[in-house]
């Protein structure tokens, strides 16, 4: 895995072997046709992840500079007990759809969908700093389509949609660089609206 690392002349990362880690999980998926025009699909993830072994050289959790002993050499031990396991991903996950398709009429069918994600807290790094880790969340979107729509020889289908209605603030990777002096975030795309055109010949 990539491993952060600060220096006065700058920051790095490099790439480390975890040495030996136990997980565990499951994910269940169900999806249901309570009448022929409405479906449910839910899902849901769990993993647990324990390192065994875990040798590296120690870093700082604030600063993100190395730990020097007493004899002056960068520190290295075994993490195991303090790495963060959710680097990979967060332990908890779960998805939900709602999809509603009204009786076709002359123009068209319309279709309504509400879908929703949530994703646990996770992290960036093995060894912490400040902001490289990302709090828990849940998206929700929207979607309302006229499909089907006869034009000439194919079929017109029109869509509005809306994407993180609920303007959530997502971190989907960071560093904090320390003592450098910054930190750097990239984020998900906040609340979004529009439309889609399709024809199909």
């Amino acid at each position: 895995m990539s491993q952060f690392e600060a220096g006065s002349a700058g920051a790095s990362s490099r790439i480390v072997n975890a040495g030996a880690s136990e997980a565990t999980g499951v994910e269940i998926d169900l999806t249901a046709a309570p009448t022929e025009s409405l479906l449910l699909t839910l899902a849901y993830g769990y993993v647990d992840i324990d390192y065994t072994r875990f040798v590296t050289s120690v870093n700082d959790p604030v600063t993100g500079f190395p730990v020097f002993g007493d004899d002056g050499e960068a520190l290295v031990a075994d993490i195991a007990d303090d790495a963060s396991t959710t680097t990979g991903g967060p332990e908890n996950s779960a998805a939900m759809i709602v999809q509603y398709t009204f009786p076709r009429c002359s123009f068209g069918t319309v279709v309504a969908q509400v879908d929703a994600s949530y994703a646990g807290e996770r992290s960036f790094a093995p060894q912490l700093n400040l902001y490289d880790a990302s709090d828990s969340y849940t998206l929700w979107n929207a979607r309302l389509t006229l499909q089907q729509i006869p034009v000439s020889r194919g079929e017109l289908s029109v869509a509005l949609w809306g994407r993180n209605l609920g303007n959530e603030e997502v971190r989907e990777f960071g560093i904090d660089f320390g003592a450098l002096g910054y930190a750097s975030n990239t984020y998900r795309e906040l609340r979004s609206v529009g439309a889609d055109l399709r024809y199909v010949y």
